[in-house]
């Protein structure tokens, strides 16, 4: 096993010891058995829309380089997205890259480099959110406000960077001259791609697009959490949801197992335990909101595979070396 596999093997049973020895079981029982199969039904539809909006955002950034159609998108990312929930290490991420490869006749470093930037945009405009939300939420996360500040300024530091003119970047080199040649160009091909995405953002009506989906998908999320801890019986805010998420993504950034198994858990919890939530309550919260993301996606994502025409046997032997950059 490797090594990283193992790390998040051994912080997904320590997380979940931790959980399982502070609650109480019956009590667990009581809540899940209580929740209701049509609230599940309800706020696993809620969760999914989110998806809608992140696969226009997506398209609006791989335009540039790439025309795909907004159903084309919507599939290709739930089926990375419930590949993430089925292996470690994020392969859905490649795949993702692979299925718009393939889809559009791109390279793969070009339809990487449009996760990456959909990935930067969509953490700038939560950070902002976050922003807005935590003085409304009651936080009682020391720092909290100075943290997200502090991230905030670095995302928008990288995104200004990836969309600094090529004779301006080209000064910025020039200091490293000793980098081998072939990782120059790799790094030019790199960047020029990544400016290539980048100037959706630049241009009307892409940029109203980015924002506005960005926006709608992060605040649909907000209220897909909000629901359910309201369905529980812990009494926040709708900014405490926004607050619930950011912990969230930031904890799955640990190394886990695949699913996020326990971090997933863990960092919910820890979440709402800082608004006062019980520990069995929070932990409710936390094992609805998982499952019910869980089966959503992965369910989504097998059909949406079909749909794309892609044998999972093409998914499950894919092989980063033999793809063409």
């Amino acid at each position: 096993m490797p090594a990283k596999q193992l790390i998040g093997l051994i912080i997904s049973a320590i997380l979940l010891y931790i959980i399982l020895s502070t609650i109480n079981i019956e009590n667990l029982k009581d809540i899940l058995t209580d929740f209701g199969a049509i609230y599940f039904i309800l706020f696993s539809i809620i969760y999914l829309t989110t998806f809608y909006f992140r696969a226009l955002r997506w398209r609006a950034i791989t335009a540039p380089m790439a025309n795909i159609t907004p159903g084309d998108s919507l599939k290709i990312l739930l089926v990375s997205y419930s590949i993430n929930f089925l292996t470690p290490a994020r392969l859905g991420e490649l795949i993702r890259a692979y299925l718009l490869g393939k889809k559009a006749q791109i390279g793969l470093t070009a339809a990487l480099t449009t996760i990456l930037m959909d990935r930067l945009l969509d953490g700038i405009v939560m950070i902002a959110l976050l922003l807005v939300a935590e003085p409304l939420s009651d936080s009682k996360l020391p720092h909290i406000h100075e943290i997200l500040e502090v991230i905030g300024v670095l995302l928008a530091l990288i995104l200004a960077f990836i969309l600094i003119p090529t004779k301006r970047l080209v000064k910025i080199r020039q200091p490293i001259k000793s980098v081998p040649s072939s990782f120059k160009g790799r790094f030019t091909c790199v960047m020029r791609d990544l400016r290539l995405s980048g100037q959706a953002i630049l241009t009307y009506p892409s940029n109203i697009i980015i924002l506005s989906t960005s926006i709608l998908a992060w605040l649909i999320e907000a209220a897909f959490f909000y629901l359910i801890i309201w369905r529980v019986g812990i009494e926040v805010n709708f900014p405490a949801a926004i607050i619930v998420l950011l912990i969230l993504n930031i904890g799955l950034l640990l190394p886990a197992t695949p699913g996020y198994i326990g971090t997933y858990e863990a960092f919910v919890v820890l979440a709402l335990l800082s608004y006062g939530a019980g520990e069995t309550e929070a932990a409710a919260v936390a094992l609805i909101a998982h499952v019910i993301q869980y089966v959503s996606v992965v369910i989504s994502g097998l059909i949406s595979l079909k749909f794309l025409g892609v044998d999972y046997k093409e998914i499950l032997n894919f092989k980063v070396r033999e793809q063409q950059w």
